[in-house]
């Protein structure tokens, strides 16, 4: 979905890592390492009522959909039954609409994978995250589409304030971070294999699974997770 520059990852990570604790019980933890507003206010993600919560769901998958240079708030405002001039009742331009878009498909993101997830060492935890991000991945096709188009460095660096885009690659740095932190405990460090590459690598994997995925096809989006978790502990030496 996402790449993300690897010394920033480092930097953010390295300065907080003595602090950290270790990975086992409930993992919930890890969310208090998102600086992202749909974690620190529900209410942002759960998106079932009122106009603002409407028009922010039909921006994610107008965005996904069309691409947010081709969606214009005449588009976004059609969708919800709204006059144009009404959209700015509730954002104040289009680009503020991008912004919360993108923060609240990290949100909701972030939120499936970690929340409630529990373990009683590393490995649970990293598969468990990773059987998460996969599932997420083949169920919420339009908002994975959404995410690969808008959580995107080169489209950021174009359309965002630079304290948003700061905000949202660090989120996902914060990610692979934790990948990272997990692989290490969990098969400790490869002579041949960068840490960061590794994390990479694995992320990927997780994450690619749901772009082929096919409602139609053999398997669950459960039964594909479990399959790639097969495929990680074998890339990994498991």
């Amino acid at each position: 979905m996402v790449a993300v520059a690897k010394r920033a990852s480092k930097r953010k990570s390295e300065a907080t890592e003595a602090s950290k604790s270790q990975p086992a019980g409930k993992a919930d933890h890890y969310l208090e390492r998102f600086e992202l507003a749909g974690l620190r206010n529900r209410d942002l993600v759960e998106l079932d009522v009122g106009t603002r919560g409407r028009l922010l769901s039909e921006a994610v998958k107008l965005f996904g959909e069309k691409g947010y240079d081709a969606c214009s708030v005449r588009d976004l405002a059609k969708e919800v039954g709204l006059g144009p001039p009404a959209i700015y009742n509730h954002y104040s331009s289009k680009r503020e609409i991008l912004v919360a878009a993108v923060d609240h498909i990290l949100s909701d993101f972030f939120y499936y994978l970690i929340n409630g997830l529990s373990g009683n060492n590393a490995d649970e935890i990293l598969f468990g995250i990773l059987r998460r991000h996969t599932i997420w991945a083949a169920s919420r096709q339009p908002m994975a589409k959404a995410f690969d188009a808008l959580v995107n460095p080169a489209f950021m660096l174009r359309v965002m304030e630079a304290d948003e885009r700061t905000r949202f690659t660090s989120a996902i740095a914060e990610y692979i971070a934790i990948i990272r932190e997990l692989l290490d405990e969990i098969v400790g460090p490869d002579s041949e294999i960068e840490r960061y590459t590794r994390a990479y690598a694995v992320h990927e994997m997780a994450d690619r699974a749901g772009w082929w995925f096919d409602p139609e096809g053999p398997v669950s989006p459960e039964e594909l997770a479990d399959q790639t978790a097969i495929l990680i502990r074998r890339a990994i030496g498991l």
